[in-house]
């Protein structure tokens, strides 16, 4: 999930976070100057599993890795929360 806020104060980047829904639990949670933060602003994101290994893209730029072996198959999804309006297009989905 990318999130972003109203602050008008810099510096502001924007948050992803990589969450495990079964069991509540944040994987993976930071900052990055790459989001572009705004209203009407585009940001391309990735994820890309590979065994254990998450590794996270925000505008072609890799923002984090973490390894959890919790699971040997899931899901993909994207979601946003709070006070906020997103627009999902063109999610794309396949095995390396």
């Amino acid at each position: 999930m990318i999130a972003t806020n109203s602050d008008p104060y810099p510096p502001f980047s924007g948050k992803l976070t990589l969450d495990d829904p079964l069991s509540d639990h944040t994987l993976l949670s930071g900052s990055s100057t790459a989001i572009i933060a705004g209203l009407g602003q585009s940001n391309v994101i990735a994820a890309i599993a590979n065994g254990s290994k998450f590794d996270l893209y925000v505008n072609h730029q890799k923002v984090g890795s973490i390894n959890d072996s919790s699971y040997s198959q899931g899901q993909f999804g994207v979601i946003a929360g709070g006070n906020t309006e997103a627009a999902y297009t063109n999610a794309k989905m396949w095995t390396l």
